[in-house]
């Protein structure tokens, strides 16, 4: 995978981990993501293999992305630390918490003025809703 595939996978999986609704689910994308990392780490720091000779127009513009520039440049850590910006990270599943202290994540699902936690019961009162409505809209004709 060159650069740009390796950030695109990078950040696929950084969504499926932060839309991901089982902690087992979102550590397994959270370790994909580790993976990713550090290729894209192992790839940035192997060094360029060829480097601008010609002195044509085209090979003098200014092109955007992370392989361009000097080539014995290496991208600052404020370039790398700046993509924290860029849309948000998510908080990493595994965050300390002190002794006495739990978590519980809990789902909750809202059927116009109704919330359920089983899904099964949400849909069924979806529903209900929508078959009472088709009905109120029969009666009226």
């Amino acid at each position: 995978m060159d650069l740009n595939e390796l950030l695109h996978a990078h950040q696929a999986e950084v969504r499926k981990a932060s839309a991901s609704g089982d902690e087992e689910g979102r550590q397994r994308h959270f370790d994909k993501v580790a993976v990713y990392a550090e290729s894209i780490r192992q790839l940035r720091a192997s060094p360029r293999r060829s480097s601008p000779t010609s002195s044509s127009p085209a090979s003098q513009a200014k092109i955007h992305g992370a392989c361009a520039g000097d080539p014995s440049s290496e991208p600052s850590q404020a370039s790398l630390d700046s993509w924290e910006d860029e849309g948000g990270s998510i908080v990493p599943p595994h965050t300390p918490l002190r002794a006495g202290v739990t978590t519980n994540l809990r789902r909750d699902y809202y059927v116009g003025s109704f919330v359920y936690r089983d899904i099964s019961f949400a849909l069924a009162e979806h529903d209900r809703q929508r078959n009472a409505a088709s009905l109120e809209g029969a009666e009226g004709e």
